[in-house]
């Protein structure tokens, strides 16, 4: 727990350079914490749209360049974190857990609040492991997405989806959750079944108006 204060605070005063990923993702697994933490941050990249200069140039840009594009679009997503109402379990022998208190109140579960470690501190554990995804895993991500927007006639980069495509937190580019989630596609990019359930998976039905 030291080591984590520690790290938060670098990152506070700017040095999030200093921290690696691998690093991060140690501290974090002390409190088998970093799937619920990963899974959060998939959502909220698919919540948030990726940027139309991203959009409108990617299929004429170099993966170089899609990659920087790409590093800012989903800054900007990982900021959208900094405005979460985010929980933390306590620590328990299974482990703490990081949860979305706005969904929790939706279903009813106001209970489990009375567990929960909540403010800035618990927020910026999250966000600070989407930035460290986003600056080291750009260039993965970019390979994903590209192979995913050619696999199939009508697909758009747009309808890419992190938690589901590029399996952000199940071995696609992280290997944090144990739980892998699949999903068939059509070819125009649409969701068409479901082969196994991820762990505290949201849909992701919704489609962006962006081409």
């Amino acid at each position: 727990m030291r080591r984590l204060v520690l790290v938060l605070a670098l990152i506070v005063r700017g040095t999030l350079a200093s921290v690696t990923l691998a690093e991060y993702i140690q501290e974090l697994n002390k409190q088998n914490s970093t799937c619920s933490a990963c899974n959060q941050i998939s959502r909220t990249l698919d919540r948030e749209a990726l940027g139309s200069k991203l959009v409108n140039s990617w299929k004429t840009s170099t993966a170089a360049k899609r990659s920087k594009e790409l590093k800012k679009t989903l800054k900007r997503a990982c900021g959208a974190i900094s405005s979460m109402d985010i929980g933390q379990s306590k620590n328990t022998g299974l482990g703490s857990t990081f949860v979305d208190l706005l969904d929790l109140k939706k279903k009813g579960l106001e209970k489990m609040f009375e567990n929960m470690q909540t403010g800035p501190a618990v927020t910026m554990k999250v966000q600070t492991l989407c930035e460290l995804i986003v600056s080291e895993r750009a260039s993965e991500l970019v390979e994903r997405m590209e192979a995913w927007r050619v696999a199939g006639k009508k697909r758009r980069i747009v309808d890419f989806r992190f938690n589901t495509d590029s399996r952000l937190c199940s071995g696609g580019i992280l290997s944090v959750c144990n739980d892998v989630f699949t999903e068939e596609r059509t070819g125009d990019g649409k969701h068409s079944k479901k082969t196994s359930k991820p762990q505290n998976a949201d849909d992701d039905d919704d489609d962006h108006d962006e081409l």
